[in-house]
This record gives structure tokens, sequence and C-alpha cells, in this order.
């Protein structure tokens, strides 16, 4: 029998066992030794071997744990036995044609399942049990190092990338309902890959790691059901000339910050729910630490990110890392050192003052609270909460608004407190505003909140806000009174009524009812004798811009909400109503905003009569403080 037939016999009784799940029999036939002379002396079987293990990987039903160890173990020992070279080729080359629903897959009563759950899962088989072959083989290949394992990092990096977070961005979840977010399938699918894509990155970290620069040994254990063998290699010499450990550090950065982007900134990753992932995500800021001993070096590391014309070119790879995956993968990295305590002590110097390291962190915090999901903005609200938190009231001075103006954070948290459709996170973006505000001098202050009161179109809870903590600050210092507090009080009187009788009370109820409590807190506070506050030289203008117009959009507004009651009155007695229970007033009623707003559908009538008798009562709120007002003013 020639060495061909032998061959193709030796291939074709393979593949029966493993399509009929025949493990044992599988690893005997491979451990012959007249089967393992073949596989040594054939140099092309690899390209008939490695093919057809990782057809039974593909679609193999998730509970095949034999068969899928086996076929991992095979790999490993063809990684051992054949040229490096080739296996390397035929590994990648596998990987690159690695699709959902490749062929092979199990068959009959035996398993395969057409489930879709079962089938995305499955579609990571061949990557999975490829991981420790491959790092095998690149141990082998110490003086081409950096060569070949950017290439192979670009084709698992590609891999990594077709990990979704669809429908993880799409929950809505808030303190330990987060638990149920391992229970995805994406989370899934992410928590069984990236575990051992981090192992094999660790393996050429430990070759580089910069806090204990030596040559180290590494064992790997093969084994199956019924054999084990054990193989042993030394670590290439990261000092020879074809293998510049500076150069292996940037590729393995570049691959470790990938992940911080994407899957785990879409993660949870709180100590709060102690998730799979955050173990996952602790893991890789610690291998980064090992590449890059000071976490705030990594931020002049303008070199990793792809095509930048200022970087070394000589150390560029093919691993890409774009500008705005840097800042993302740099603002989870913030996050979880800052907030999570996710890294050595070391790696955090403790040297730069807390106002500095909120500055340089600025971006970073903008860009997470920026995001519409809710598990990437929640990050940045924590860091943000953190960060000034170490800052003192009145740290901030007034110029340092310059790069607020250029880093507009407020208008971010301003989204998340008047939209997020989660509670908690609307009251942590409100607690950081408020915080925000405070850590500012009194020039600072003034200045940011008369800039958000004279923005146009400002949501009315964010103007009562802003003008409720300006009362606060009243007398605390002179910025906030006299010609200050004209201009601020103008602004507000504006907000209030931006088309003067014509305006929208409901709409604007919560600045409407700021101001008028922020005048009756001045009258009260500061009599027209003293006059502390310069207030009463105003008294004209309030009167003529507020009081009086408010007056007369009350008697409009009323009007207009009795002649909608009357309306609704009438098809309820006259049953006017169609078969859908809908009825022809054209009433709608409006929520929320750009994140998760909209408008109502046609509600009953009986919703829309309490809707309005509520709208009527809220308008003898306003007249009773306006009235109050009034008589405090002319007493």
């Amino acid at each position: 029998m020639s060495a061909q037939d032998v061959k193709q016999m030796f291939l074709s009784q393979l593949k029966c066992y493993l399509d009929k799940h025949k493990m044992r029999e599988a690893v005997e036939l491979f451990r012959n030794d007249q089967m393992k002379q073949l596989i040594v002396t054939d140099f092309d079987i690899v390209w008939d071997l490695i093919p057809l293990v990782c057809n039974r990987l593909r679609g193999l039903n998730e509970f095949r744990f034999k068969t899928f160890n086996t076929c991992e173990q095979l790999l490993l020992e063809v990684s051992v036995l054949c040229k490096p070279k080739e296996v390397l080729i035929a590994f990648l080359a596998e990987l690159e044609n690695d699709t959902i629903g490749g062929s092979g897959g199990d068959s009959g009563s035996g398993g395969a399942t057409n489930d879709d759950y079962h089938q995305q899962l499955c579609d990571h088989n061949v990557f999975k049990a490829i991981l420790k072959p491959l790092e095998c083989v690149l141990v082998q290949l110490p003086t081409k190092r950096n060569e070949t394992l950017k290439w192979v990092l670009s084709t698992l990096n590609s891999h990594i990338t077709r990990l979704s977070t669809a429908t993880i961005d799409d929950y809505q979840f808030d303190g330990q309902e987060k638990q149920f977010i391992d229970n995805d399938i994406n989370a899934k699918q992410i928590n069984s890959v990236l575990p051992l894509y981090i192992s094999f990155l660790a393996t050429f970290v430990n070759e580089v790691d910069v806090t204990k620069q030596s040559t180290t040994t590494t064992t790997q254990t093969t084994g199956t059901m019924t054999d084990s063998q054990t193989i042993t290699t030394t670590t290439a010499n990261c000092n020879s000339k074809t293998s510049d450990p500076h150069i292996q550090r940037n590729i393995l950065l570049k691959a470790l910050l990938r992940l911080l982007d994407h899957p785990l900134l879409h993660l949870d990753l709180t100590d709060e729910t102690q998730g799979e992932s955050r173990e996952l995500a602790i893991n890789v800021v610690q291998l980064i630490s090992r590449l890059q001993s000071n976490y705030y070096m990594l931020f002049e590391r303008l070199d990793l990110i792809s095509n930048n014309k200022s970087g070394s070119s000589s150390d560029s790879s093919d691993i890409e890392l774009t500008k705005e995956t840097f800042i993302s993968s740099m603002a989870n990295l913030s996050y979880l050192v800052h907030c999570e305590t996710c890294c050595a002590i070391n790696f955090l110097p403790t040297v730069y003052t807390h106002v500095y390291v909120f500055e340089i962190h600025l971006q970073f915090i903008d860009h997470l609270l920026r995001s519409d999901v809710s598990l990437i903005y929640e990050k940045g609200l924590l860091l943000a909460q953190q960060l000034l938190s170490q800052i003192n009231d009145r740290q901030l001075e007034a110029n340092f608004l310059d790069l607020i103006r250029a880093i507009p954070i407020e208008k971010s948290l301003v989204q998340i407190m008047v939209y997020s459709a989660i509670e908690s996170h609307r009251k942590r973006a409100l607690t950081i505003f408020r915080r925000l505000v405070v850590a500012f001098d009194n020039s600072g202050r003034y200045k940011i909140l008369l800039s958000l009161l004279s923005q146009p179109q400002q949501h009315s809870g964010l103007q009562g806000l802003v003008i409720s903590i300006y009362k606060d600050f009243m007398f605390t210092s002179d910025l906030f009174l006299g010609q200050h507090l004209h201009r601020m009080l103008k602004s507000a009187i504006k907000s209030s009524l931006p088309e003067q009788v014509a305006s929208d009370l409901l709409e604007q109820n919560d600045t409407i009812f700021a101001t008028l409590n922020l005048i009756r807190y001045i009258c009260l506070k500061d009599s027209r004798s003293t006059n502390e506050t310069k207030l009463w030289d105003l008294m004209p203008y309030i009167g003529d811009n507020l009081l009086k117009p408010l007056h007369k959009a009350l008697d409009l507004s009323r009007a207009h909400y009795k002649l909608e009651l009357c309306k609704l009155k009438e098809q309820k007695t006259s049953g006017s109503v169609d078969k859908s229970g809908k009825n022809s007033v054209n009433f709608e009623v409006k929520i929320g905003g750009a994140r998760n707003g909209g408008v109502l559908p046609n509600i009953p009538i009986e919703q829309k009569h309490q809707i309005v008798l509520l709208a009527l009562q809220n308008f003898d709120l306003i007249e009773s403080i306006l009235v109050r007002v009034e008589e405090i003013i002319n007493e």
C-alpha cells in the first residue's frame, strides 16, 4: 500500500470516528506509531488534517464536551508534531474561513440542533479550540515573534469583533437586576470566549513583562480521557535581533486595549453584581499594567493609534486601533482603575493633584456620558462621581470653565438627568451635576449657572434646578447679588415666559415655580429698606415682564383647558366615541425626550379628563404663589 493510500485511509478513518463521536478510537488511531510517523514525514498532511478536525468542531452541540476536548487535543498534538510554520498558516486559514453554518456539525440523534441559541454559540468552537495549539506554535517561533504575533492577533481580533453586544445594549437594568445580564446569549458567548483569549495573550505578556524581564519556561499539559502528554517549551529570548520586546509590547497593548472597547465596555463590570465579565476586565487591566507600568503614561501613547503621523512607523503593527477606539478603551480603563480598583498600587501614581486628575479624564468622562447605552454611560457617571468626590468645594477656579466649554460634560449630565429610563442614573446624574457646580469657586458657580440658564430651549426641570441652586448660593458672596442677580433674574424670567402671555405654562411649570420662589425668598430675606441684593431696583422689570404677563397667561391657559373640559364632558354625555374608545378631540400627551421620549397614543376620555383637571389645579398653584409674591412686594 502506497503512502498516499495510507494517508487517505487514515484521514477517512479519523473522519468516521469524529463524525460518530468515537473519541477514544480517534485518539488511538492518531497516536498509532505508523500514523504518527506519517504525520511527521508528510508535510502536506496538515492541510487535510486540520480542516478535518475543525469541520467536526463547527456546528458542534455545546454539550459535546468530550468531542470538543478531543478535537482540541488532536490540534495541539499536530502543533507539536508538524512544522510550526505550516501549522500556523493552516490554523489562520481555518480562523479566516470560520463562519456560521460551516461544514460539519452534529447529525441524527447524536445531537444537531437548529435552535439559534446553540448555533450562535457553536460558531466559536474552532476559535476556542485553536487557541492553545496556536500558542504552542508561536512559542516554537521565537525569532519571528513580532511578525507572527501581529499577524495572528490581527486574525484573532477579527473574530473578537464578531462577538455581538446588541441584546446587552438594549437592557435597562438597575442594581441587582444587572445580574441577569450574564444569562444573555451574547454575554454567554463573550464569557466563554474571552477567558481563553486573555489566557492566550498572557503567555506573550509574560515574555515582555516590564515588572520581571527574564526568560521563563512554559509548561502545557495535553491530555484526553485516556492519556496525557506534557509539552515543555522555553519562551523566546525577547532581546534577540528579530524580536524587539518594545514592538511586542505595543502589539499586545493594542490587542488588550481593543478588548476594553469591545466587548468589555458594553458589559457590567461593577463590584456590586460580581459578574463573570468583571473578572475578565480585571485580568485585562493586570496584563496592561505588566506592559506599561505607569497608568498615566498610557495617556501619551498616541503612537499606538493607527495611521498616526506623529508616531513611529517602525513600531506599527497590523492591529488596527483607531482614535475613537483608543479613547473608548482608555475611558473604560480609567473607570476600572479609579472606580473598581482593578490594578496594583504602583500602576496608579498618586503624585498628581485631584484637579489635574479630573482635568485629564474629562474627555473620557464625556465620551462615556454621550453614549445611549445605559451600561456605558453608567461608567461615565461613576467615574465622574469618583473623581469629583476628591475635589473640595470651591477648588476649581473659574478659568476651568474654558475646559468645560470645550468638553461639555454638564450637557451630557443634563441629558441623563432628564431622559434616562433608569431612576438611579437620573438621581446620580443630578448629584454629580450639583457636585460639579459646588466644586467651582463663586465666580465659576455664577458663570456656569448663568450659562445654563441662558441657553435656549433648555428643559424646564433643568432651568428650575439651576434657579434653585442659585438661590442656595445667594447670600454666600456678593457675586450673586447686585447686577449679577439682575442678569440671572432676567434670564430666569425670559425662560419662564419665552413667548410672554402665549407661553405654555405646563411646559414651563418648573421654571415658573423656581423663579417665583426665588423672588419670594429674596423679598423675605432682604427688605425694601435694606435692599442688600438690589432686587428692589429690578421690581418694575419684574412686574412688567413676569407678574403681569403671568396673570394674563394664566387666564388664557385656564380658559383654554376649561373649554377642553367642556368638550370632553359633551362627548361623555353624547357618547360620540368611536368603537375603539377614542374620540375626535385633538389632544396629545408628550413625555420624555431624545433618549426615550415620544407621544403617547390616544387615551380614553376618562384619562384625558383627569389630565385636564390636573392642569387646572396646577394653574391654581401657580396663581397662589404669584399672589403671595405680589402681597410681599406690596407690604
